[in-house]
């Protein structure tokens, strides 16, 4: 995977312009139209002239005019298609020219181009996600950046643990109230608890339904409200740690995510960074009010006996839940608050 370093920001570099190629891709569809309008021996030949000589030979050799005529449609939807790849790489390679400017906080990097207008966090209602949204507030805000930061979160689990969607409400609520003019929308997306990976698995062409209907909502949501980036918390394991965990999250493995991705880019600032940083930054800043309203225990109501019961015929909003304390989130959670010295 890329490393931040490969894209520097270049204040200078202007965006190489798509319009030549959104011409292209208008002229084989005129010729496309063209085809439908006034189907005729004429038209067709006319166009022939435009295609390559392996295409002008099949044409000529076809038995009737309708035969000819989706010859040239096949062709001309491909020469749409090149347009199309070609368009999506310039697309990339500005974004990637233009790059990406770094500041650094308590060490670690989080990259935000100046430049930009708006950005999307994937805001969970956890300690880590909280942490990273606060921090480029506090560095929008200080270097007086343009830059508006909106929240992405999804409604899951509703039923096994149905305080979720509300945690990550208040989350987004203090966040709103201390930095009123970057905090943005809140765009919500729903996962029906059957397509959980905890039920299905990876069925879907070896990846979680969750993961698919999160990607395709990201993709529409950023192609509609033209976000510049979208921020990813995943935090590294604690060091050494062999328990029950999300293995691609080791030391070893972890790896910083960047990639442009069409128009956008995808950035995952923290891959590199472990819990005790996270928990650093709300002693630190002394924002432990905040800390106090995230919550990373996955406790479920049908499964953990602590919470067990407590679900959503039993929930109430801002209704008291108990953390299990024995998944790895609240393990990691106390573990990375036992090495900054806090008790919450």
């Amino acid at each position: 995977m890329n490393s931040y370093s490969k894209f520097p920001y270049n204040k200078d570099y202007k965006f190489e312009s798509e319009q030549n190629i959104i011409d292209d891709i208008n002229l084989w569809q005129e010729k496309i139209d063209a085809l439908f309008n006034s189907l005729s021996a004429d038209e067709v030949n006319k166009q022939t002239t435009l295609v390559d000589a392996d295409t002008r030979i099949n044409i000529e050799n076809a038995k009737n005019l309708d035969d000819k005529k989706n010859l040239l449609l096949t062709h001309h939807q491909e020469q749409i298609r090149k347009c199309m790849l070609k368009r999506e790489k310039l697309a990339m390679q500005n974004l990637e020219k233009k790059g990406l400017r770094l500041w650094k906080v308590d060490g670690i990097r989080i990259p935000i181009n100046p430049e930009w207008s708006d950005v999307l966090v994937m805001l969970s209602g956890g300690a880590d996600s909280a942490c990273l949204t606060y921090n480029l507030c506090k560095i929008i805000q200080t270097y007086k950046l343009k830059t508006r930061v909106h929240i992405f979160t999804g409604i899951r689990v509703w039923k096994s643990r149905p305080w979720a969607a509300d945690v990550s409400e208040n989350v987004y609520s203090w966040l709103k109230n201390k930095f009123p003019d970057i905090i943005g929308d809140r765009n919500t997306y729903f996962v029906p608890p059957y397509f959980e990976h905890s039920n299905l698995g990876d069925a879907f062409d070896g990846k979680p339904g969750e993961s698919i209907i999160l990607a395709e909502y990201l993709e529409f949501l950023c192609n509609q409200k033209k976000y510049n980036a979208v921020y990813d918390a995943t935090t590294q394991n604690p060091k050494d740690y062999s328990g029950k965990r999300m293995e691609v999250r080791d030391e070893d493995t972890a790896q910083v995510l960047v990639g442009a991705h069409d128009r956008y880019w995808k950035l995952g600032p923290l891959q590199k960074t472990s819990k005790d940083w996270i928990i650093k930054q709300y002693k630190d800043n002394k924002i432990l009010d905040l800390l106090k309203l995230t919550r990373s225990c996955e406790g479920d109501a049908y499964l953990e006996p602590i919470v067990y019961g407590r679900d959503y015929r039993w929930y109430e909003k801002d209704k008291y839940v108990p953390e299990c304390g024995r998944c790895f989130w609240c393990e990691e959670r106390k573990w990375a608050l036992e090495v900054n010295g806090i008790e919450l």
